[in-house]
């Protein structure tokens, strides 16, 4: 184990989050590395989905990162990621996906809609 790698391990994560702050994006590379894995696993409890929790780890460590200067350290990193989390998965379960959608009918445009052959109502 070099030296530098000696140093990243050893950095705990207020340092890791203050270094952040100060513009180090290899130290918000190391908190992505520590967390990636339990907020994957997070996003995949709340929606149920390989692609929705993927989505909730990218844009809860974005919204990390644009918050960072915000964050005011009375209460762990991982614990502020995790609300972020809970709140990006309860988000993206409650929208509706257009994969719930027939196979078919997502290859439909409004021109091919209309020339689709539809049954003749009955007259009354």
């Amino acid at each position: 184990m070099n030296q530098s790698s000696q140093v990243r391990v050893a950095k705990d994560e207020s340092t890791l989050v203050s270094e952040a702050k100060a513009g180090s994006y290899e130290a918000f590379e190391e908190l992505v590395s520590r967390y990636e894995k339990k907020i994957y696993r997070l996003g995949m409890n709340i929606t149920g989905s390989l692609e929705d929790a993927e989505e909730v780890l990218q844009e809860t460590f974005l919204k990390a990162f644009e918050h960072l200067p915000d964050f005011r350290e009375d209460a762990r990193f991982y614990t502020w990621l995790v609300r972020i989390a809970i709140n990006e998965g309860l988000m993206k379960s409650r929208t509706p996906r257009a994969r719930f959608l027939p196979l078919f009918a997502r290859s439909f445009t409004c021109e091919t809609w209309r020339d689709f052959p539809r049954k003749k109502q009955p007259t009354s």
